[in-house]
């Protein structure tokens, strides 16, 4: 169930922002980029977009991981749903998390996962959007790793920001549904 909601929700945003971006109007005013960010009606519905695909993707593999681990335990008892609740938190944390437990839990490596590589430099684009507003971070400015992950994302970057256009949303969207079905298909059978 997890997948297929992710992969509607996937195609949904995709159609929307890719709309938005192609109606933005002609910004008003002569300043389209601050010091924080671009307030470019197009580049502002490009990342929320790509923000949006990406947290997509994460939220159908941490649901998934919660049915996969409710599908394997019956008779569940308060201390066993407060215990599943912890190993919620824990493994929603990040994607180092989420590796851990798909492989302990699961019996399924992430990494393995066809587009998985894609997805690495997608996340770093999101981490962009989501903390400096398309700028990258000051740990992702001085990280090499960062610049071959983005790399894989086919995303370059100009001064220090992540240079989207409505592609990248196409591309990402792609991407994110290859991997949950991947996903998907690397589960243990579910009864």
């Amino acid at each position: 169930m997890s997948t297929e909601a992710g992969l509607r929700l996937l195609r949904a945003t995709l159609r929307n922002y890719t709309w938005e971006a192609r109606m933005a109007m002609v910004p008003r005013g002569r300043i389209q980029q601050t010091f924080l960010g671009t307030s470019h009606p197009r580049d502002l519905a490009v990342q929320a977009g790509f923000l949006r695909l990406v947290s997509i993707v994460e939220a159908s593999v941490d649901s998934l991981a919660v049915e996969l681990t409710e599908g394997s335990v019956s008779g569940i008892d308060e201390v066993l749903r407060l215990l599943m609740l912890e190993k919620e938190i824990v493994e929603s944390a990040n994607w180092d998390a989420r590796k851990r437990v798909f492989k302990r839990h699961h019996r399924v490596d992430l990494q393995r996962c066809s587009r998985y590589s894609y997805l690495e430099g997608a996340i770093e684009v999101r981490n962009a959007i989501a903390h400096r507003l398309g700028r990258l971070t000051t740990r992702q400015a001085i990280s090499m790793a960062t610049t071959h992950r983005l790399l894989r994302a086919n995303v370059t970057v100009v001064n220090e920001r992540v240079d989207l256009r409505t592609e990248h949303l196409v591309e990402c969207a792609d991407c994110g549904a290859e991997f949950l079905r991947s996903l998907d298909a690397s589960v243990p059978s579910r009864a």
